[in-house]
């Protein structure tokens, strides 16, 4: 695309919306399963709202996604941005070990400090859950706005927001470093482009239009490739079930 002259944005949307369809699907069964009785004891989570818990898993896998992008315009190579971004994703659950043990003694803003890093908000955001249900409540709209003890102004809505905060700074990241340094088939940006009228109004409506029709085509063949992937899972899992 960066060599048709068109913007890298329509690139970084497509594969957005392919991984986010994916985990969509996946979201909403692991939402299922934490919500179905399977025994007499109960469900996994037996109090919390499923929407919220819905909520939390769509962000985190946004924030997971947006992650992924920042860490990719790192590297030229996709091989090397695989196995890096693999080492660089458990690397970032490693803070959390240490925020757990100190977790009563910290401060608001060093938690939330903390929760800059997706899967540390996550660990958290999945300990408050915890604590909510060890409580018999769960975690509810009514409640994610206030700390589970008087002595804990941690909130879960606050580990929501900060997946949002997340999101948007690996993305602006993301979007940063690649026009600076977009590879060898772009035109690198100077380092101040973000302030330049003519980035933001230097192209022609016909460019524009015809980003725009290639997004929408992105986007449906998107779907397309979801809906085959998982309809061909399916039914491979029919197949040798039966």
């Amino acid at each position: 695309m960066k060599v048709m002259g068109l913007s890298g944005w329509l690139h970084w949307l497509a594969c957005f919306a392919k991984y986010f369809l994916l985990l969509l699907v996946s979201m909403a069964l692991a939402t299922m399963l934490f919500k179905v009785k399977y025994n007499e004891n109960g469900r996994i989570l037996d109090q919390s709202s499923p929407f919220v818990l819905f909520v939390f898993l769509i962000l985190y896998g946004i924030s997971s996604i947006m992650f992924c992008f920042c860490v990719s315009v790192f590297f030229s190579k996709a091989n090397i941005a695989a196995a890096a971004g693999g080492i660089i994703w458990f690397i970032s659950y490693i803070p959390y070990f240490f925020v757990a043990p100190n977790y009563d003694t910290m401060s608001l803003g060093a938690k939330a400090a903390s929760c800059l890093l997706s899967n540390v908000a996550m660990s958290l955001g999945a300990q408050l859950i915890g604590k909510y249900e060890g409580a018999g409540t769960g975690v509810q709209w009514s409640n994610i706005n206030r700390g589970i003890s008087i002595d804990d102004d941690f909130t879960f809505g606050l580990v929501l927001v900060m997946f949002v905060v997340d999101s948007l700074i690996y993305g602006v990241i993301a979007w940063y470093v690649e026009a600076v340094f977009p590879g060898d088939y772009g035109v690198p940006q100077p380092w101040y482009f973000p302030v330049l009228p003519t980035y933001w109004c230097g192209k022609s409506k016909e460019v524009r239009t015809l980003e725009v029709r290639t997004f929408i085509y992105l986007f449906f063949f998107s779907i397309f490739y979801v809906y085959r992937l998982l309809y061909t899972g399916i039914w491979n899992f029919v197949q040798h079930s039966s």
